[in-house]
């Protein structure tokens, strides 16, 4: 059944799963996020009086003791041409210096939410489902703590993808 596969992999209740069908070996899952205010009381959920509410990007980073590469990730990421973004990382009880890289980064940087694992959730898709209610763009990008990115990644995936119309872009 569809809603097994997207448990399996850790999505269950970050997502609704739109589609499931396999291509060969591999599973194809077509996911939507679920709106977090029903549709007739949507005006009456606005954050209009945070500007990070209306992010069009939310850049998504689990960390779990990722101190050796997160802080070039970091300022990677928030090196962006396109400044319309938040990143969100949440510490997935990190035991090295990660929580305090986190914390020096967001205290400069806005754009930057940190969020912490309430205990060891031990896997990417655990930390990513824990922290998937929080997104708040239109557009939503995963990352690995030790990525690093090109200053005009965001702005050409959300160029590409408004230009063609996609829901998502690789």
């Amino acid at each position: 059944d569809q809603h097994r596969w997207a448990s399996v992999y850790g999505f269950r209740g970050a997502f609704q799963v739109r589609a499931q069908h396999w291509k060969g070996p591999h599973l194809v899952t077509v996911l939507q996020k679920p709106p977090t205010c029903p549709t007739s009381a949507a005006s009456a959920c606005t954050q209009q009086d945070d500007p990070a509410a209306a992010r069009r990007i939310s850049v998504v980073i689990p960390v779990h003791n990722g101190a050796r590469h997160l802080a070039g990730t970091l300022a990677s990421a928030l090196a962006q041409t396109d400044d319309d973004f938040e990143v969100l990382c949440i510490d997935d009880a990190s035991s090295d210096d990660s929580a305090a890289i986190l914390a020096a980064h967001a205290a400069r940087d806005t754009r930057l939410r940190v969020f912490t694992a309430p205990q060891r959730l031990g896997s990417a898709p655990k930390a990513l489902n824990h922290l998937l209610p929080q997104v708040r763009g239109r557009y939503f990008v995963y990352a690995s703590q030790d990525d690093l990115f090109s200053p005009d990644w965001l702005a050409q995936m959300r160029a590409r993808a408004e230009a063609i119309g996609a829901d998502a872009v690789i």
